[in-house]
This record gives structure tokens, sequence and C-alpha cells, in this order.
């Protein structure tokens, strides 16, 4: 009597399909149009005359790109890809072995991982194991080479670099911070510099017309 492993079979196509969406995401950010350049950033006087949904249409676009051509988040789509055509699991065999394999080029599964039922059905009867270590196989011998594994630690990398982008963007906003508040101070001193010597000038200015008046009795008179 053969195994029913049906159950198997649709939580590994449920797997696929998540998988599926998540990289048409990624895609989306990669390709998705930027339009930040036509909506600059709404100061406070400009939301004040706009309503709530405006403002969320307006910033959602001037957010746009903000991911366009990624290289993380390339090279994250590349290494999902990749794990799917790697051997995996210390079988010697890609997922291709047991069904699981990508769309053709001309059909609407195009760049999309796909799921052969009854070859992965097959593949679960005459051995389970087998199957079980392509996605899961973690080993001192091996090491972590299981379909799972490889994919995990893509995004444990992608989030890695991703911090550390995000820290190197901070020193630099940061930077530019403190470069803007050194150069409003000395913009304050210089102002201040002028306003001293405007002061002089104007009190001189000020005995100039005192003398200047008083001549101008002495000749009227």
């Amino acid at each position: 009597m053969e195994q029913d492993v049906s159950k198997t079979v649709e939580s590994i196509k449920s797997f696929v399909d998540a998988y599926n969406e998540l990289v048409e995401n990624i895609k989306g950010k990669l390709t998705e149009k930027d339009y930040s350049k036509e909506y600059a950033p709404l100061t406070e006087a400009q939301k004040e005359e706009m309503s709530d949904d405006q403002i969320e249409a307006w910033e959602k676009k001037a957010k746009s790109g903000i991911l366009r051509k990624n290289g993380d988040i390339k090279r994250l789509l590349s290494s999902l890809q990749n794990a799917f055509f790697t051997a995996v699991g210390g079988s010697g065999s890609t997922m291709a072995s047991i069904g699981i394999t990508t769309g053709g080029f001309f059909t609407s599964d195009k760049g999309k991982i796909v799921v052969d039922t009854d070859m992965l059905t097959k593949a679960l009867q005459e051995n389970p194991d087998r199957v079980s270590n392509m996605f899961t196989e973690t080993s001192e011998e091996s090491g972590k080479t299981g379909l799972l594994h490889l994919m995990r630690d893509a995004a444990q990398t992608f989030s890695k670099n991703a911090k550390e982008d995000i820290l190197a963007v901070t020193k630099k906003e940061n930077d530019l911070n403190n470069r803007i508040e050194d150069m409003e101070d000395q913009l304050d001193d210089l102002a201040d510099r002028y306003y001293r010597k405007f002061s002089v000038m104007e009190t001189a200015l000020s005995k100039l017309n005192s003398v200047a008046g008083m001549l101008a009795s002495m000749f009227n008179m």
C-alpha cells in the first residue's frame, strides 16, 4: 500500500506559492518607477492645505523607487533563486529531481517556481527521507545544505547588509546635520560681527551728523 503524502505535497506547494509571491514583491521593488523628483517632501505649510488622503498619496509617490535597482536586494533575489538550482541536502541533486522547477519561458509561469505534483508525490513515496533532507538537511559533515537553510542564510545575509547600510546612512545623516549646525553657528557668528560693525558705523554716522549739524548752525549764524 502506497503512503499517503498528499498533505506533504500540499504543504510544499503552499511554500512554493509563498516563495513566488515574495519574489514578485522583490522584483516589483527593484523595478518600481521613481517619482520622487516630481514629488518632493511636503512642508508643514503644504500639509495644512491638503487632506489626509492627499498627503498619503503624495508621500507614497515621494517614497517611490527607493529600492529601485538596490544592490543588496538584487543579491538576495539571486541567492533565493540559485538555491533551487544548487545540489541540496547532501543528495547531489537539485530540487528539479523531485519535480520542483522553473516555469517555461513561453508560459504564464515564466520565472516562477512550479511543482510537478506527480513527480513530487512519487519522490516522497519512494524516499521521503531524501526529500526531507533536501529541504532541511543540517549536519556537521555537510553543513546546513537543505533548501530552507540556504534561503534562511540568504535572508540573514541580506538583513546584516541592510543593517550596515542603515547604520552608514544614519552616520552620513548625523555628519551632515553636524555640518549644518556648524555652518549655522558660523553664520550666526558672522552675522554678529556684521551687526557689531554696522552698530559702530551707525554710531560714527550719528556723531558725524551731529557735528555736521553743529557746523551748519555755525555757518548759518
